[in-house]
């Protein structure tokens, strides 16, 4: 037998051994995970609300997953669980607690087919916004007089001085400075929108970066069915990054932007972003 029928004998084998490998075990499915925070500023004691979606790639396509099992964690402690319905959604719901900024996590360990996937978002927990009561001190009423004390007796003022009071010495001359001119404020520049996606039905997330070296005051986000034609849908604080849209119709295509504010008034439009609703 000829070394060159051996090769090409073995060749044939080895292709016949590599179609019978199901798919699964040449290349495994992956996860991605979309959270969508309600809001990103609450008041402490107040639930934070968010929805997770997680879809798994299947060929090339991408599905919801069901009955992925999630773990809730907040600043690196577990706080909870959910587990995904079959729309592949999951609604969270975290007790806030202790103001400041926090760090908010879904990962899914997945199993053998799949691998680990997260997604992390920023909140602010703010100070309770209903002010404790004050209550007002007693007023104090003078006791009556006691009917067997003698009443007070007048004193005559003491007898005006006779001495003249020194020549009062004039104020010294004083120069008054010229105002000093404070430099108009610097405009905020543009935002700059770094995701935007429908995530769940009926809802769209958008999140930004703030422009650089501006004391921003909040944002703005408009919205708009045709480019350029955006009208303003919404208000944000200054620590917000993220708005989440849950005004749409289910296939229709929109336009989103974002401006800055401060004390020089509204930056220009951010980058325009497109997403079709689900």
């Amino acid at each position: 037998m000829s070394r060159r029928w051996i090769s090409a004998a073995v060749g044939v084998a080895v292709s016949l051994a590599l179609v019978g490998v199901p798919a699964s075990a040449r290349s495994a499915p992956v996860t991605k995970i979309g959270l969508t925070l309600y809001a990103s500023e609450v008041s402490e004691g107040m639930p934070l609300m968010a929805v997770v979606r997680v879809k798994t790639r299947v060929g090339q396509s991408w599905v919801s997953l069901d009955g992925a099992a999630l773990t809730i964690s907040v600043d690196g402690v577990v706080v909870g669980s959910a587990t995904t319905g079959g729309d592949g959604l999951a609604p969270i719901s975290y007790p806030t607690s202790g103001v400041g900024l926090h760090l908010l996590k879904v990962s899914y360990a997945g199993d053998a087919l799949h691998k680990g996937a997260k997604r992390t978002r920023e909140f602010t927990v703010t100070p309770p916004t209903s002010p404790r009561p004050t209550t007002p001190p007693p007023t104090t009423t003078p006791p009556p007089p006691d009917p067997r004390e003698p009443p007070p007796t007048e004193t005559s003022p003491p007898p005006a001085p006779t001495t003249p009071p020194p020549a009062s010495t004039p104020p010294p001359t004083t120069t008054t400075p010229p105002p000093t001119t404070t430099p108009p404020p610097v405009p905020a520049g543009a935002p700059t929108i770094v995701i935007a996606d429908a995530v769940a039905p009926g809802l769209v997330y958008v999140e930004w970066r703030a422009p650089a070296n501006t004391a921003v005051t909040g944002y703005r986000v408009y919205r708009g069915t045709a480019s350029g034609g955006e009208t303003f849908l919404l208000s944000k604080g200054a620590s917000a990054f993220s708005a989440t849209d849950i005004r749409v119709t289910p296939g229709v295509t929109y336009f989103y932007v974002v401006t800055a504010l401060s004390a020089a008034g509204e930056s220009p439009w951010s980058n325009e972003v497109v997403v079709t609703a689900i």
